[in-house]
């Protein structure tokens, strides 16, 4: 106590005082939740790249990514990367393990006065997009979709799609390492040649929902393959 300490002018240390601390009970007898641990996203690792073609595409894949504009032309596919950082941010390019190449009939078609663009300058130009695309994506597999038949205007345009994909088929295998022709037209058309109709649109030139399923299962396997 301290009224029993001896009276004297010498300093004395003041009595410490320990108080113990004031535990609030929980509500409930249970421990608080903790947070789940979120994992980071995993980085793509496919990436489908064209015009039209491809949108729609089943995909069910977090790690594949398509990036495409209707209409669009061979030459300038590869400047739909810089616009389209939102879905492939460039520090992701290195994880990118295959790359398909979907390109429709844009610059194969004869017009009605019968203009056409030649078939070896549309070929330079897919040329030039697989250089950069294989510059781009160094640690890749390039897949090029051959091009489908379609509903035609001409019988020139016919002809110059069977011809292209025969020349660049043979072409691609050729010349390039690790890019690959993805071969599907003819499952496209009936035993008389014409288009399915169960696959089309009706512009004979759009797939419907199973026509772009069956298109899908190609570049599936495509990329399924890497491994």
């Amino acid at each position: 106590r301290l009224s029993s300490l001896p009276n004297t002018n010498a300093p004395h240390p003041l009595p410490i005082v320990e108080v113990a601390p004031q535990l609030v009970p929980l509500q409930n007898s249970e421990s608080p939740a903790l947070a789940p641990e979120v994992s980071p996203p995993s980085p793509p690792r496919h990436l489908n790249l064209g015009d039209s073609m491809v949108k729609g595409l089943p995909i069910n894949d977090p790690q594949t990514v398509s990036i495409c504009k209707g209409g669009i032309h061979p030459e300038d596919i590869t400047q739909l990367l810089p616009t389209s950082q939102h879905i492939l941010d460039h520090k992701q390019y290195d994880s990118i393990r295959t790359v398909t190449l979907v390109v429709g009939t844009n610059a194969l078609n004869v017009s009605a006065n019968g203009r056409a663009k030649p078939l070896l300058d549309i070929i330079f130009s897919y040329e030039k997009v697989i250089d950069n695309l294989k510059t781009l994506f160094p640690n890749s597999r390039i897949g090029l979709y051959n091009v489908l038949p379609r509903s035609f205007y001409t019988n020139e345009t016919k002809d110059r799609i069977g011809a292209f994909n025969d020349i660049f088929s043979r072409h691609v295998v050729q010349h390039f390492s690790n890019v690959f022709w993805i071969k599907q037209y003819w499952d496209f058309v009936d035993r008389s040649g014409y288009l399915r109709q169960d696959l089309y649109g009706k512009d004979g030139i759009h797939l419907k929902a199973k026509g772009k399923a069956l298109m899908f299962e190609a570049i599936h396997s495509f990329q399924q393959s890497y491994y």
